[in-house]
């Protein structure tokens, strides 16, 4: 079986670290990297071990602006088939749903509302699923205007959300699903605004300016001190960035650029400086972009070409640069996948499309191949017609 990247790189990278080092390595992050992969394996150990022993059911919870609703599914732990869950009592929607994460305890869901400019807090019951409706959900308004994106970090310290309108970030510090914003949000970003990642050592944060040219703006922060730096901007080899996802261990940070049909590999540096590794072409108008947390798979949603693109990422000495991974997959929806997550046991992958579907595939553990899951797709319950995202419970 093939190791997931983040052990491989604990008994290469590290071990390399304590005086085997190659002196010649022109790679000038290197180093940089060893610290780096070094300090996120006590991250690993404590956030993604604990997920391969769950066993029980876990939730998702589909995002779906056009109807102003957010769907809720039981998943079978073992073949990963989504089910709607009939029993929960009707539960108050924001207007406008356009992303949702959920913590790593899987207590709480954080939900963006565009159109409203706030931020809605469901408790999650932990016997069945349901979201909680009394005294939650909280609602938060946000500083900027039209938030479209939204992430945790790693210990569920603080969310960030992106707004589109005003170019800004928002961020708040949690406890038990309360939120405050931090000192100074709203934070200026880059126009525009995308998507959102926080990497894994709670350094970095990333946003996409879906612009041409294209740009990623990145901020260093230090939580402790709720304070993130100005945004330095890195520009992007395609036009229109439209999401981005980082890592399991926080060295690379991977973009899909919708008006270059292209995905790119990028290496996170010192201070979170950002250098190309490589760009590889995908389908028709990529849209989202997932990276399994136990292999090392990237999986790219291609909207017009109706179908999810696999690829690998490569081990040391090309220090995740990415390469092809087979054919692309034919995905199901009429209207092509807009959006892309793998579940935290990095068996599943999960797919949402415009026309009102959620497609499930599991992931050869060898190969990175998907297979699409018994039942798959399912169409969204009620009124349920523009599934924009999809949040899963750790």
């Amino acid at each position: 079986m093939q190791r997931p990247t983040a052990f491989f790189l604990k008994s290469t990278m590290c071990r390399t670290s304590n005086g085997d080092r190659n002196t010649s390595d022109p790679r000038p992050h290197r180093h940089f990297l060893v610290t780096r992969v070094c300090m996120t394996l006590l991250a690993l150990t404590l956030i993604v071990q604990p997920l391969q022993a769950k066993v029980i059911s876990r939730y998702a919870y589909v995002v779906d602006p056009g109807a102003g609703q957010i769907l809720e599914y039981s998943i079978n732990p073992t073949t990963g088939a989504l089910a709607a869950i009939k029993a929960c009592p009707s539960t108050p929607d924001p207007h406008a749903p356009s992303a949702a994460v959920v913590d790593r305890n899987g207590g709480f869901l954080y939900v963006v509302n565009t159109a409203a400019n706030n931020v809605w807090v469901y408790a999650i019951n932990p016997a069945n699923g349901c979201l909680i409706t009394s005294p939650a959900p909280g609602v938060y308004a946000t500083g900027g205007t039209r938030p479209v994106a939204i992430d945790i970090s790693a210990h569920d310290g603080f969310i960030a959300v992106a707004d589109n309108g005003s170019g800004q970030l928002d961020a708040y510090l949690i406890n038990n699903g309360i939120l405050t914003p931090i000192a100074g949000s709203p934070f200026t970003a880059c126009a525009n605004p995308s998507a959102i990642a926080i990497d894994t050592l709670q350094s970095y944060l990333y946003i996409t300016s879906n612009s041409s040219p294209g740009a990623i703006c990145g901020f260093t922060f230090g939580l402790n001190k709720g304070w993130l730096s100005s945004a330095t901007n890195y520009p992007t080899t395609g036009s229109f960035p439209t999401q981005l996802a980082i890592d399991p261990v926080g060295q690379f940070l991977y973009v899909v650029n919708s008006g270059a049909d292209t995905v790119e590999s990028y290496l996170i540096g010192t201070n979170g400086a950002l250098t190309v590794n490589n760009t590889i072409a995908t389908g028709s108008d990529p849209r989202s972009v997932a990276v399994n947390p136990f292999g090392q798979g990237v999986y790219v949603a291609n909207n017009v070409g109706n179908s999810i693109s696999s690829f690998q990422i490569e081990l040391p000495p090309v220090y995740g640069a990415l390469a092809g991974n087979g054919a692309a997959v034919a995905t199901a929806g009429a209207d092509g996948p807009t959006w892309l997550t793998v579940d935290g046991t990095g068996k599943f992958l999960y797919a949402t499309d415009s026309s009102g579907f959620v497609s499930g595939y599991s992931i050869n553990a060898s190969t990175g191949a998907l297979k699409p899951i018994k039942g798959s797709p399912w169409k969204t319950p009620g009124t349920g017609t523009s599934p924009a995202g999809i949040a899963i419970q750790p």
